[in-house]
């Protein structure tokens, strides 16, 4: 815990709103929201309703270059959702192309992919109003038949260790490869790209790593068979590496990770998703380390 009840009210006492409190003392605000303290410190506060009728809405709208950016207003735009006036401000948002503007952009491009990456705007334009196929038969056409047969399937296949990876380079050749069933012959190299399961015998006899992660002031365990930094490569959130340790046999860190995991229900974290990829049930307010330290003295 970073802060105690007391730390917390305390700070709290100091604003007459909660958007004041959350601007100018966020950790403070933070711990309150994870410790479901919140209604209880800011109880002085002055509570604000404001009005969101049409006017106010509008007036919002006018600031606002595009109606993705209005978007991001979340309140207003619930509340203009609520009074059905969205069809009223997406047509102050609409633009409409002519059709020779359009034509004249599409020229600039070979491919309905440069199209798309370099003018999204006038090509998803296009797209909703049935105009791309029209716009765009100048530009040059992947005959996928042509291109893959056995003989490049499997030169190309060569690259990857896996069908994901292979599917995310050569998504033709992929469907090629499925169509004619010619996994099996072509590829016979393919590993499975399936998870392995959590269990202790994925982990028997493989060096696996035993880890802590610290995000502000929650702490992750976790035991992974690659690095740390390869096990969250596709996750977009910072974290420290606060513990790591290395066991040639991975069952010894699997007990450790699972006895730690349901024995500690007073130290759990139990707050919002963090995580993209992963769940909270590994998940502590407190750091773990010294609990790991006694399993592994045993």
């Amino acid at each position: 815990m970073k802060y105690s009840y007391e730390e917390i009210k305390t700070e709290a006492l100091k604003y007459t709103k909660r958007s004041e409190f959350k601007k100018e003392s966020w950790q403070h605000y933070k711990e309150a929201t994870l410790l479901n303290i919140l209604d209880n410190v800011c109880s002085h506060m002055i509570i604000v309703k404001k009005n969101y009728n049409e006017t106010e809405i509008m007036k919002v709208v006018n600031k606002c270059s595009s109606y993705s950016e209005f978007r991001k207003n979340s309140t207003y735009y619930r509340y203009a959702r609520k009074l059905n006036l969205l069809e009223k401000i997406k047509k102050k948002f609409k633009i409409d192309y002519p059709l020779k503007r359009i034509k004249e952009e599409a020229l600039k491009y070979k491919t309905r992919k440069e199209f798309m990456k370099y003018s999204p705007k006038i090509c998803y334009y296009a797209h909703k109003n049935n105009l791309l196929e029209s716009v765009c038969q100048h530009m040059k056409s992947k005959d996928y038949r042509e291109k893959w047969d056995e003989e490049t399937l499997r030169e190309k296949s060569k690259e990857f260790k896996t069908i994901i990876e292979f599917k995310n380079k050569y998504s033709a050749g992929y469907h090629f490869m499925r169509k004619n069933n010619l996994k099996d012959k072509c590829c016979p190299h393919f590993i499975s790209g399936k998870k392995s399961p959590h269990n202790i015998e994925t982990y028997r006899n493989r060096k696996t790593i035993l880890y802590v992660l610290k995000i502000d002031n929650i702490y992750k365990i976790g035991i992974t068979l690659k690095s740390v930094e390869e096990r969250y490569k596709y996750e977009n959130i910072g974290f420290e590496i606060v513990f790591s340790q290395e066991f040639l046999d991975g069952s010894v860190a699997f007990k450790i990770e699972q006895e730690i995991v349901t024995n500690s229900n007073l130290i759990k974290y139990k707050g919002e998703k963090i995580f993209k990829y992963t769940g909270i049930t590994e998940m502590f307010v407190e750091n773990p380390i010294e609990l790991i330290n006694e399993r592994i003295k045993e």
